[in-house]
């Protein structure tokens, strides 16, 4: 792919006096002026090459070596890579270093999964999965992402297991979100590994398991307020998007947001020695 130079996404072009220029404010790039520098600038939308720029100011005879000395500073960026589809998150990326991550994502097909009164936190998630460039829904999905308005019976994450399929949990329960584990069959621990943990501090909880999920959550919904369902859902677009780029997000981890959408708990899940979720084949 040819590199199309661009603009630093969203610096605008100043003068700071008679001889220098400044691209951008955070904290700026400072450029000494030159004759036709100004209009090179202004021009570099990252629809053209280093050759048609060329030709489109031939005032600069050595445009090519200016437009390195610009990216290297800063001022200029590659928009070779940025896909159309996901401009706006393409630039975001070009300025953290991050552009190959947007490929990534392409591949990270997700399936959103959810119950009745989980439908609108579960459309701010898709939302925020398809606009930073995360295919959702799609019938080969690589991850399934689990939403369930209060605590879900478990038969369905025990066959996720079982069935060697990736999978995020995310409940809403009473005034809070509960994001994670994400469970990797095999090489992360599963949510029945959480619940053995709970069990022994409230060994109560193996008498509420068989209870979970049976009552239809729509009839006394979650009260999670909305900054904090934003929140969290951004929660779990970032874990969905840390699995993309290869890293582990929220494997054997558990982030609790709320009540109030500041405030934010992590707690690990380690493997249980009596779950046998390590001793089921995986894919």
């Amino acid at each position: 792919m040819s590199f199309r130079p661009a603009l630093r996404p969203g610096a605008m072009v100043l003068r700071r006096d008679a001889r220098h220029l400044q691209v951008g404010t955070s904290p700026g790039v400072v450029l000494s002026d030159r004759p036709g520098l100004l209009a090179l600038l202004l021009d570099l939308d990252g629809r053209h090459d280093v050759t048609s720029v060329a030709a489109r100011h031939p005032d600069l005879h050595d445009t090519a070596a200016v437009l390195q000395h610009l990216t290297a500073v800063g001022a200029v960026v590659d928009a070779g890579p940025w896909d159309h589809r996901h401009r706006s998150e393409a630039r975001a990326l070009t300025l953290a270093g991050r552009t190959p991550e947007l490929d990534a994502r392409h591949r990270t097909t997700v399936a959103v999964h959810h119950d009745v009164a989980s439908t609108a936190f579960a459309d701010l998630v898709r939302d925020l999965l398809e606009s930073s460039g995360v295919p959702v829904d799609a019938p080969d999905a690589r991850l399934l992402v689990v939403v369930s308005a209060g605590e879900p019976g478990r038969d369905a994450f025990d066959a996720a297991v079982r069935q060697g399929v990736e999978h995020l949990v995310v409940r809403l329960v009473e005034d809070r979100v509960l994001v994670g584990p994400t469970v990797v069959p095999g090489h992360a621990p599963c949510l029945h590994c959480d619940d053995l943990q709970r069990a022994e501090a409230d060994p109560a909880w193996h008498a509420l398991l068989p209870q979970l999920g049976r009552r239809a959550p729509h009839h006394n919904p979650p009260a999670v307020a909305a900054l904090t369902a934003h929140t969290a859902a951004v929660e779990v677009a970032a874990a969905v998007q840390e699995r993309a780029a290869g890293r582990r997000g929220l494997v054997g981890r558990i982030a609790v947001t709320g009540p109030s959408h500041g405030e934010r708990v992590v707690r690990r899940v380690p493997f249980h020695p009596a779950c046998a979720c390590t001793l089921l084949p995986t894919r």
